[in-house]
C-alpha cells in the first residue's frame, strides 16, 4: 500500500512538473518619426509672354524662364499642415528690357485661378482665396507679398498631396476684367520693348 500512496504522488509531481507554464519577456520599442512635408511643384508655366503689336510682356515666375512659353501656370502642393500661398509681383511695374525706363503697371497683368484637385474653395472646402473670391472672379496681379490661398479653417485641413492641391493660373493681360487696368494698352502710350516682371510664389506652414 505505502508503494502504491508513494508512486502516487510521484506520478502527481511528474505531471505538475511539465503544466507548469514557463514564462518569458521581452520589450520591443516601437519608434515613429513624422516629418513634416511642405512642397511646391511649378509643374509648367514658368514663362508667360504676351506679344503685342510694338511690344511684348514677358511674366517669369520664380525667377524662372521656360523655352516652352506659355500663359498659364500649373502648380500643386504637397502638404502635411495647413498652408498658405502668397504670391505676387516683385515690384508693382514691368520695367522694359531695352530700355529700363520705360515702364508698365502690373495691374495690366491679370488671372484666372482654377481648382484642379480634389480640395475645393468655399463654404464647405477646404480652400480661401480672397483676391479670387473663392476661384470664381479674375484678379489683378498685386504686388508681394498678397496671400493667394490660404485654409479655409473648416472642419477639415487644406493639408494633402498634389491630387488634392493642384492648380492653374490662367494670365490675362490688358483685357481690363475685375480691377484691372480699365484702360485699353493701346491708349496708355507704351513705348516699343520688352517689359518684364518677376512674380514670386511662396508656399508657407499656417
Amino acid at each position: 500500500m505505502r508503494n502504491i500512496i508513494t508512486l502516487i504522488i510521484l506520478i502527481v509531481l511528474f505531471q505538475n512538473s511539465f503544466s507548469q507554464v514557463i514564462k518569458d519577456r521581452n520589450v520591443v520599442t516601437i519608434g515613429v518619426t513624422l516629418n513634416k512635408i511642405l512642397r511646391l511643384t511649378i509643374d509648367d508655366g514658368n514663362g508667360i509672354n504676351f506679344q503685342f503689336d510694338n511690344f511684348n510682356v514677358v511674366v517669369s515666375i520664380n525667377g524662372n524662364e521656360s523655352n516652352i512659353i506659355t500663359n498659364r501656370t500649373s502648380f500643386s502642393v504637397s502638404s502635411s499642415v495647413r498652408w498658405k500661398i502668397i504670391y505676387g509681383a516683385e515690384m508693382p511695374y514691368l520695367i522694359g528690357l531695352y530700355n529700363p525706363t520705360n515702364t508698365l503697371e502690373i495691374n495690366n497683368l491679370g488671372f484666372e485661378l482654377v481648382d484642379v484637385g480634389m480640395h475645393s474653395f468655399g463654404a464647405e472646402g477646404e480652400l480661401l482665396s480672397n483676391p479670387t473670391n473663392n476661384a470664381t472672379e479674375v484678379s489683378q496681379l498685386e504686388v508681394y507679398p498678397t496671400t493667394l490661398i490660404e485654409d479655409n479653417n473648416g472642419r477639415y485641413s487644406n493639408g494633402g498631396d498634389d491630387l488634392d492641391n493642384s492648380f492653374i493660373l490662367n494670365w490675362r493681360c490688358g483685357t481690363s476684367e475685375n480691377g484691372m487696368n480699365p484702360n485699353s494698352l493701346y491708349n496708355q502710350n507704351i513705348e516699343s520693348d520688352t517689359y518684364s516682371v518677376n512674380v514670386i510664389i511662396e508656399l508657407i506652414a499656417e
